[in-house]
């Protein structure tokens, strides 16, 4: 699972001005944690402005990406996924088709390809990570990603429960390497939760 989180300038500026350009055309809807939204049963365009969701495999049900407002979805990309809100979660909801509409009369299409790209850039470099590296390796890369996500998230989630979803990856196994890095002091868990990590050293 990769994280799909506006965290550059650009790419908030990109996303705020679709949001603008399309919410005189939309209407707001309000999700309660743990609302599940079948993206192409209606085939609507989501742009989430506050809120955490995941994006969930529907065959598989494991967690393919996060998502943390701002940003846009619903883009008819991937038909086997469905968003599960992680929070209470606010958007400007409208058909894709007219949403597309919107996006070309404004001519808004190089600002929509940024944000694409920057997504799919995420999406890609992770999966590399997956495929090229040792479940080892993996791990510990997963461990790093989870240092690095916002204090909301990193200590509202076990190590094991993050790594798990992110990698499909068997839970004795995780548990077993998490094992190993505690006693080797490059990581540092209590109750589950990672409170430490020695980069340098993983």
């Amino acid at each position: 699972m990769t994280n799909i989180i506006a965290d550059n300038a650009k790419v908030i500026k990109c996303i705020r001005e679709i949001i603008a350009g399309l919410s005189p055309k939309s209407e707001k809807v309000c999700f309660e944690e743990n609302s599940l939204i079948f993206l192409n049963q209606k085939k609507q365009f989501y742009m989430l402005l506050e809120g955490e969701l995941t994006i969930r495999s529907r065959d598989r049900r494991h967690i393919v990406a996060r998502l943390v407002g701002p940003v846009i979805c619903g883009l008819g990309i991937m038909d086997d996924v469905y968003l599960q809100t992680t929070s209470y979660a606010v958007f400007r909801v409208l058909p894709r088709d007219q949403a597309f509409e919107i996006i070309t009369q404004k001519n808004l299409w190089q600002v929509m390809f940024y944000i694409v790209h920057n997504y799919a850039g995420k999406v890609c470099k992770w999966n590399n990570i997956l495929t090229q590296m040792s479940s080892y390796e993996v791990i510990c890369e997963t461990l790093k990603r989870l240092e690095g996500e916002p204090t909301n998230i990193k200590y509202s989630i076990t190590a094991l429960q993050y790594v798990q979803e992110k990698t499909g990856l068997s839970r004795s196994y995780i548990l077993k390497i998490i094992g190993e890095l505690k006693v080797q002091k490059k990581v540092t868990i209590q109750r589950g939760v990672l409170t430490g990590l020695k980069h340098t050293e993983l």
